[in-house]
């Protein structure tokens, strides 16, 4: 699973770039679709960051119990970091739906961020 989750990570990483480069492309062409469009596809990537830090969460809560204390510690710094990463996402996705403008939208986000 840690394999798997750094290499998402790393991806998520150079796709947020990707994004949010046509993001900026598209409203210094003052594009008003292309920039809906990439805006759209900007909230998409830490949408997923969030979903994926609260997965990163609950393992990390589960893996507390069965865990010596001793090691507790190094779960503190996953718990800490994978919470600092949820709120961060959060922050991204929130300003992102600021600049669509999109209600109907900004609602569907909204309930995903709520089931996460």
């Amino acid at each position: 699973m840690i394999r798997a989750t750094r290499t998402q990570a790393l991806r998520l990483v150079d796709e947020d770039a990707r994004t949010f480069a046509h993001v900026i492309k598209a409203m210094y062409q003052q594009d008003k679709i292309a920039t809906r469009k990439a805006l759209k596809q900007a909230i998409e990537v830490p949408l997923r960051v969030h979903v994926s830090a609260h997965q990163i969460l609950q393992a990390a809560e589960r893996a507390k119990r069965d865990i010596p204390k001793r090691y507790h510690s190094d779960l503190t710094c996953v718990i800490a970091l994978a919470k600092a990463s949820r709120e961060a996402a959060r922050a991204f996705v929130e300003t992102n739906l600021a600049w669509l403008g999109d209600k109907t939208y900004t609602r569907q986000v909204r309930r995903k961020l709520a089931r996460a």
